[in-house]
């Protein structure tokens, strides 16, 4: 019962990712704006990187006080799907890094396929440590914790070392378009 539920919230992160990311590379197209999307990508991965070599914890744009909307949240199936769909857009929640912002700015501006392959993926990626609770189990975590841990503002120097080494790769990809 628990893999069904959280099944469901998965397939609301991964199709609300490919609707979110792939619109905003249709906009992008149709405005025939991918030059100026792809220069911002890059000015903001590039705040990114710094934003991990300085080990700043408070994302910019982090949009730290919307909440889910706890009514809709605990209305049986379809509010599973729509706590995954919110998570799975990723813009409207809590984000622990500015690379969240930066990833919908490098899918607007690398093509509706390729958004729409990074929305899939960022959906799902999302919505792993829900999967991997229901499937694995919360061991001696209660839920509370689980949350408190996916979201937490503490920046190890692993942690950090990674975001760099991503904001670092986007950048050279973002780049090397230029050519």
């Amino acid at each position: 019962m628990r893999v069904a539920g959280v099944s469901l919230f998965t397939l609301g992160a991964a199709l609300a990712g490919v609707l979110t990311y792939g619109g905003l590379a249709l906009v992008a197209r149709a405005f025939d704006a991918g030059l100026v999307v792809r220069v911002a990508a890059i000015a903001w991965i590039a705040f990114c990187l710094c934003w991990y070599a300085f080990g700043f914890t408070k994302v910019p744009l982090g949009r730290e006080s919307i909440q889910a909307n706890r009514q809709w949240a605990n209305k049986g199936p379809r509010g599973v799907f729509y706590f995954g769909a919110l998570l799975g857009i990723g813009l409207l929640t809590q984000m622990t890094s500015p690379l969240v912002l930066g990833g919908a700015l490098v899918a607007a501006s690398s093509g509706v396929w390729w958004a729409v392959l990074y929305g899939a993926g960022f959906g799902a990626g999302r919505s792993l440590p829900a999967l991997s609770g229901a499937v694995v189990g919360l061991g001696k975590l209660d839920p509370g914790q689980v949350a408190a841990r996916i979201i937490s503002r503490r920046r190890t120097w692993g942690t950090r070392l990674a975001g760099g080494a991503a904001s670092l790769l986007a950048l050279g990809l973002l780049l090397s378009a230029f050519r």
